[in-house]
């Protein structure tokens, strides 16, 4: 055969350099011949030791892989037997084979290695409920007249119940109506509490409701031998705008340790004594016998401690007798604190005289949430300041 290059007559067995061109093996008469060829990447050099030296490049489009080529040459340093270069090309040969499809193994392992691509993500499965959940239906809107007949069976089912603690709280709140059945129930306690002052409790609320067995008891306990019996009996006597209790809190005035007490209950009766010594107590640097003083005086309508009662209130302080005092002056700077009180079963029915007192109508919710979730005293508390809210002729002193 024939050099491609220049035709010189050559026999491909000993030729000096052979090259795979297009996928066969074609035997050049020199290396200057087969370099007029562009080269593959991959090249073979036959001498006395054969070293076979190889490299492919693989690069990825954007749609599929490029095509991969290769190159051997392989070089006679000197001349060798025929047997011998026979061998050594058909190594070149084979080794050439190989390297076709090894190619991209050898780049590849010049260069950095190929991350696997990530495993494809799993399909996206949207599983529609069985049924759209239906939204709670709104609360029913409160009915006045339903809260007050809860209110009344409330205070009802105290009565009849088993322990004469709660017949009696059950009694005093229904009084507020001047309910007879309450009132009867009350002046039989009157008559039969072995507890003295729990006795002038009741007395009071019977006073209170305008009944007369209850007035007549607290005056006759003004001469008990008991001091405590009589300051108390005097107390409730100043608090309903009785002055038969005067003198007895007068005396009081004279001993340090009832003295700024005896002044709270004289004030609401107008006693000037009793006034000096709040305005005494109210200059003073002691916070609570000045608060004390604040709240005796705005309940007695006198507004020289207003700036210590707004001082509380605007604290965020729930301080019953300041928010009572503010309402009794008529200033609704107390109200939200009233509002908040109404949740409380020890000062929810004070709240509730003061809102009264104050014109305001509360969100009676939280009342029956009372009527409907609390124990027993908490029921009777609420069903007796709706009362107080709801019921136009009630007594709210």
């Amino acid at each position: 055969m024939t050099c491609p290059r220049c035709g010189q007559m050559l026999d491909p067995l000993r030729a000096p350099v052979a090259r795979v061109v297009g996928g066969r093996v074609v035997s050049y008469c020199s290396v200057a011949c087969s370099e007029e060829v562009t080269p593959l990447p991959v090249a073979v050099t036959v001498a006395d030791s054969v070293a076979v030296t190889a490299s492919a490049s693989a690069s990825a489009s954007e749609s599929e892989s490029e095509s991969e080529s290769a190159s051997v040459s392989v070089s006679v340093a000197a001349p060798v037997p025929a047997r011998r270069a026979r061998l050594r090309w058909w190594l070149a040969a084979a080794s050439l084979a190989g390297l076709g499809a090894l190619g991209g193994t050898i780049a590849a392992g010049r260069r950095e290695p190929i991350p696997s691509p990530p495993p494809p993500a799993p399909p996206l499965v949207v599983v529609a409920p069985a049924s759209m959940p239906v939204p709670p239906p709104a609360p029913a809107p409160l009915v006045p007249s339903k809260l007050l007949a809860d209110a009344r069976a409330a205070l009802a089912g105290g009565m009849a119940d088993p322990s004469p603690r709660v017949r009696l709280l059950a009694a005093m709140a229904l009084a507020r109506a001047k309910d007879p059945t309450a009132l009867a129930a009350l002046a039989d306690a009157l008559a039969a509490d072995p507890s003295e002052i729990r006795r002038l409790e009741v007395a009071g609320t019977l006073a209170r409701a305008g009944d007369r067995r209850g007035t007549d008891y607290l005056v006759k306990a003004l001469g008990s031998s008991r001091r405590d019996v009589r300051l108390e009996a005097a107390r409730t006597l100043a608090l309903l705008g009785d002055a038969r209790g005067h003198d007895r809190l007068a005396e009081a005035l004279d001993a340090a340790q009832l003295r700024l007490g005896a002044a709270e209950n004289l004030a609401a009766l107008g006693d000037p004594k009793a006034t000096s010594i709040l305005r005494e107590a109210l200059a003073g640097k002691e916070p609570e016998p000045r608060l004390r003083a604040a709240v005796a005086l705005g309940r007695a309508g006198d507004p020289a401690g207003k700036a210590v009662l707004l001082g509380v209130v605007g604290d965020g302080r729930l301080e019953i007798g300041a928010e009572d005092a503010l309402a009794r002056l008529g200033d609704h700077a107390a109200v939200p604190a009233l509002e908040r009180a109404l949740g409380l079963a020890a000062v929810r029915v004070q709240a509730a005289v003061d809102l009264r007192r104050l014109g305001v109508a509360p969100d009676l919710a939280v009342l029956d949430r009372a009527l409907a979730g609390s124990d027993v005293a908490g029921k009777i508390s609420a069903a007796e300041a709706t009362l107080v809210l709801l019921l136009p002729d009630v007594e709210v002193r």
